[in-house]
């Protein structure tokens, strides 16, 4: 099998450290909510199970607890979280390969492909902020960024999909 072109390891690389790069954005994001969750549910529950605050305040306390607890087990912060990582884990490996001339960019895209099924849906602003990265990471700080992400996407990215904008995005 013939080596890759300059072209086509750099366009494998960009992939793997885009994914990459998503995947460590989302994971941050889960894994911190994940633990706020977890702050809120010993911190309410606390409330709710002492006699210091009052009737009341355990009332509001139990509430609130039942509120994070739920929270907790139907939107799964910390599953997604540890998805993520791996994920994130499997596409540094692939660009490890890859730098180390131990993989062919074309087996390293589908390896890229076969990872790409298991992905959750994604996100698009956190999926445009990893595109500039890449792309400042495999073709240097002189390349133009190829997506455009205002204040509100920037903020919001791990929070609304954001999948009506492609951001300038090729």
């Amino acid at each position: 099998m013939a080596a890759d072109s300059a072209t086509e390891l750099n366009a494998a690389k960009h992939c793997a450290l885009l994914n990459s790069r998503y995947h460590a954005d989302r994971e941050a994001y889960l894994d911190r909510l994940d633990r706020n969750i977890t702050f809120g549910i010993l911190a309410t529950g606390a409330a709710a199970f002492t006699q210091f605050f009052g009737s009341e305040v355990q009332a509001i306390g139990a509430a609130v607890l039942t509120v994070f607890a739920l929270a907790r087990i139907v939107f799964e912060t910390g599953k997604k979280a540890r998805l993520h990582s791996d994920l994130r884990r499997q596409y540094l490996e692939i660009s490890a390969k890859l730098e180390e001339g131990k993989l062919l960019a074309r087996s390293a895209n589908g390896q890229m492909m076969r990872l790409a099924a298991k992905e959750p849906p994604v996100f698009c602003a956190v999926h445009a902020l990893a595109e500039n990265w890449a792309t400042r990471a495999v073709y240097g700080e002189g390349q133009s960024l190829p997506c455009e992400i205002g204040v509100w996407s920037r903020l919001t990215r791990n929070i609304l999909r954001h999948e009506s904008r492609n951001f300038g995005c090729d």
